[in-house]
């Protein structure tokens, strides 16, 4: 993974920050992905996979919390428009 646009780092980073977003991230990787629970299950652990679903996985996680970014974002400017009326 030396020439990858992503370290260690990023990727553990990543998965703490989808586990403090999601309640069950297994089922929502699944969902978005053709891989095993296993596969899964190792990259949330960080146990070696095959590199091209360590990239996978990655961005799928990163496509999910910028989901659930923008869903607060959005969250949020509706609770201004109805309840916060300045």
């Amino acid at each position: 993974m030396n020439d990858a646009m992503y370290t260690e780092q990023h990727i553990a980073k990543t998965i703490a920050t989808l586990h403090d977003l999601v309640h069950d991230p297994i089922k929502v990787l699944e969902s978005h992905t053709n891989l095993s629970r296993t596969t899964i299950q190792r990259f949330l652990r960080r146990d070696p996979i095959k590199p091209a679903n360590t990239a996978h996985l990655f961005e799928i996680c990163l496509d999910v919390i910028e989901k659930h970014q923008q869903r607060q974002q959005q969250l949020t400017l509706k609770y201004k428009r109805i309840i916060q009326k300045d």
